[in-house]
């Protein structure tokens, strides 16, 4: 399902901060609008199913609330037939920065905005996913992600590995956001990237 197009960023001679490569990244996001029609997006939808129903057959899948102009996958809840859950950022004030927490969701539940602004369940039921749908800001070949810098994650994925849970990471992300960084030496791979 990874379809990737050609992109300036993606091109080995340009090398950027992280930072100021996010920053162009949203940016760029931002000025195209939302030039996928209704098709493209139903087609993709549709392909994302189909790979989440017959590779992860009855695994819990981590979702997540669209933010920034994040691609909605929030929509798959309707094809797949899988337990669902949303991520929680659950830092407590002497502990900043943990690794992610995933609360049961299903379409139709209550959510309510958290500090980011980015729509959490209001019932708390946790589980641990089997299989997470991962954001991406930017993306690289290698399956590094790009994201906001918070390294939210990057610590929940590799709190997952050290817990020998068989996690499988999918990036999704607009096609535009294929590009190229430095790895840094917390950045965990992902195992695939969607691109739309």
């Amino acid at each position: 399902m990874t379809t990737l197009t050609a992109n300036p960023l993606a091109s080995p001679a340009v090398h950027a901060s992280k930072r100021a490569l996010r920053a162009l990244l949203l940016a760029q996001r931002f000025s195209l609008g939302r030039g996928h029609t209704q098709r493209t997006m139903q087609r993709w939808l549709e392909s994302a199913a189909h790979q989440l129903n017959t590779q992860h057959a009855g695994a819990t899948v981590a979702l997540y609330a669209p933010h920034k102009g994040e691609v909605d996958v929030r929509r798959l809840a309707a094809l797949i037939h899988h337990p669902l859950c949303l991520p929680v950022v659950q830092d407590a004030a002497n502990s900043p920065h943990q690794a992610l927490q995933f609360a049961r969701w299903q379409a139709g539940d209550a959510l309510a905005a958290d500090r980011y602004g980015i729509a959490t369940p209001v019932k708390r039921d946790w589980i641990v996913p089997s299989v997470l749908l991962v954001p991406c800001v930017g993306f690289t070949a290698n399956g590094l992600r790009l994201g906001y810098g918070g390294g939210y994650y990057d610590r929940t994925l590799a709190a997952l590995h050290a817990q020998n849970t068989n996690t499988c990471a999918i990036g999704v992300a607009w096609q535009s956001a294929r590009c190229v960084f430095d790895a840094d030496e917390h950045d965990v791979a992902m195992d695939g990237v969607w691109a739309l």
